[in-house]
């Protein structure tokens, strides 16, 4: 949880709602995890995406596709060199990793951390192949004070 509250004080999570209703969340960010990611991969500059949730009311709508390429986009405009969009999932959730593989990420490595984090399934796919066009349900509001 200290993670995720990390997260929202640094701007670094979205929350995707439908009226007052929460259905998704996405983390943000422009630097990989150290343990997760090698060197080499961190020098390749890409967005990192983190905790992404869809509800599982809105499954099967296209919803955690159409999140993905917007927080790519969000991404990009954070890191404008970026050529890659990452994410981490749970090592032993495969039908996750269909799921990706089915959105044209591709498997990177499997890797442990030292606090054994459960997300160390890594996949990658060009920032280009996101969408930039079609239908959009996603729409940017900034909370009133």
């Amino acid at each position: 949880m200290k993670r995720v509250n990390e997260a929202l004080a640094n701007g670094e999570t979205w929350l995707l709602s439908d009226g007052e209703r929460a259905i998704g969340t996405v983390s943000i960010k422009t630097m990989g995890h150290e343990e997760l990611w090698t060197a080499e991969e961190r020098e390749t500059e890409a967005v990192y995406l983190h905790r992404l949730v869809i509800h599982r009311d809105y499954a099967g709508t296209g919803l955690g596709a159409e999140l993905i390429d917007w927080a790519g986009r969000e991404g990009a405009l954070r890191q404008r060199n970026a050529e890659l969009v990452r994410i981490d999932v749970w090592t032993d959730n495969h039908a996750l990793h269909d799921y990706y593989r089915g959105l044209g990420f591709q498997d990177v490595a499997i890797r442990d951390t030292s606090d054994r984090t459960p997300s160390g399934a890594l996949f990658q796919k060009p920032l280009a192949a996101t969408r930039s066009s079609g239908p959009r349900r996603i729409m940017e509001e900034v909370p009133r004070p």
